[in-house]
């Protein structure tokens, strides 16, 4: 063994301290885990836009990962959580759903590139912080690539339809994303004091507003706006943040056209939300998916079609025209467009019932979460739990997809921790 420190105590040649590698390889492993969660949740939103370049990294950071969670469930020192159950019921759903897949070896393959990264991820994360590491730490990193992600997207100006992708792939995928970011910028807000990063936190919630509004995404305009009533609700100081969101929702749009296409579609949703139901093209879009999405589910209701986002592709590929003329539907989209129908597309009942399993277990951390607000005070949990909020809201609509599924991942292991144990503050130390 190498040694790293010894001390002689004296004539007898006694050695009193001695520290090798081999017993610093627990807090080496702990801390470079710690170090390389952080890096892929800054890495996360820039997949599409740098895309194979960031394979080879985050498999690395994946595999720092899972050698610490390995030597804690080694050692004895696994700290279990109350989702680990509900998370091990849903994987095996979707590895029976895939293995009786309508193309197993894409199932399989979507199973190892998915929803093992998330399941590593979210145990990662939970160890972390049951261990002490800090919540602020991982608020700058989600804030810090928020802050790249929109500068890019201003810089960049990659418009689709009169409606800002930014370094996304569609402009839905930038909403879902600001659902999470913007609560968690304004519970970091309140929390720093330092002037100086206060005025970048506001310049970049200003930012985010304007981008999200920009985004034209319906469902993450519903989902934040109901987020941040609510959050008024509970706690007097986001007062400031209700009138921010107002004064720069009417300035973005004071700059816009009456006649312009995103104009109208915001405030078709503020003034008229009945008459927008009804009359929305993409509402309407929607109830033929789910209309396909539904015929096909009931064919194979128990066990599902198998995972991964293609998965509809090979659906389509199964059926012939004359299926799709019997049933009175069009082949099914990329996505179903509504979590709970794409959890029954892909894994059906069994995976559905899991899923509601994780749903309830969440909601419970998250009432102890609230009931937390005035004895322990946590504003960033409070960030966490509100964009998860925000994102379910939109999830009615839409699915989350990868990126932002990871992403949300984290924020889930954050509201457990901190409703769980009493000790994970911002404020501890390494």
């Amino acid at each position: 063994m190498l040694k790293l420190f010894e001390h002689d105590n004296g004539s007898d040649g006694t050695v009193t301290n001695r520290i090798t590698l081999i017993d610093k390889l627990p807090d080496i492993l702990r801390l470079g885990s710690w170090v390389a969660l952080l890096v892929f949740i800054f890495l996360l939103p820039f997949k599409s836009l740098i895309g194979d370049w960031l394979s080879l990294p985050k498999t690395i950071l994946l595999l720092v990962m899972t050698a610490d969670l390995l030597y804690r469930v080694r050692k004895r020192q696994w700290i279990s959580s109350p989702l680990d159950y509900p998370l091990w019921a849903y994987g095996i759903a979707m590895v029976i759903s895939s293995a009786l897949s309508v193309d197993v070896q894409y199932s399989l393959k979507a199973l190892l590139r998915t929803l093992l990264p998330i399941v590593i991820v979210y145990h990662s994360t939970w160890q972390q912080l049951r261990y002490g590491r800090q919540i602020r730490h991982l608020t700058w990193s989600v804030v810090l690539a928020a802050m790249l992600v929109v500068l890019l997207g201003f810089v960049l100006s990659d418009i689709e339809g009169g409606r800002l992708e930014g370094i996304f792939t569609a402009p839905t995928r930038y909403g879902k994303y600001m659902d999470l970011v913007i609560p968690l910028t304004f519970s970091l807000l309140f929390f720093e004091k330092a002037w100086r990063i206060k005025a970048l936190l506001n310049i970049l919630a200003i930012s985010e507003i304007i981008s999200l509004l920009w985004t034209g995404t319906r469902g993450a305009l519903v989902a934040l706006s109901a987020i941040l009533l609510a959050s008024v609700a509970f706690n007097r100081r986001l007062w400031p943040v209700l009138a921010l969101c107002v004064i720069v929702a009417a300035g973005f749009l004071w700059t816009f056209s009456v006649s312009s296409p995103l104009y109208q579609r915001i405030t078709n949703l503020v003034l008229s939300p009945g008459n927008l139901l009804i009359d929305d093209p993409a509402l309407q879009d929607r109830r033929g998916y789910y209309r396909s999405t539904w015929a096909v589910i009931k064919e194979r209701p128990v066990v599902g079609w198998g995972y991964g986002n293609h998965i509809t592709n090979y659906i389509n590929k199964s059926k012939d025209d004359a299926w799709f003329k019997k049933n009175h539907v069009k082949p099914l989209p990329y996505h179903a467009h509504n979590l709970v129908l794409d959890i029954l597309l892909e894994g059906g009942i069994v995976a559905l019932a899991a899923a509601l399993w994780i749903a309830l277990v969440l909601a419970g951390a998250g009432i102890r979460t609230f009931k937390k607000i005035y004895t322990m005070p946590e504003p960033l949990a409070l960030g966490f739990l509100a964009g998860l909020c925000a994102l379910g809201i939109h999830c009615l609509i839409d699915v989350p997809q990868w990126t932002n599924s990871l992403l949300a991942v984290v924020y889930i292991a954050v509201v457990m921790a901190h409703a769980y144990e009493g000790t994970i503050h911002s404020n501890m130390n390494l």
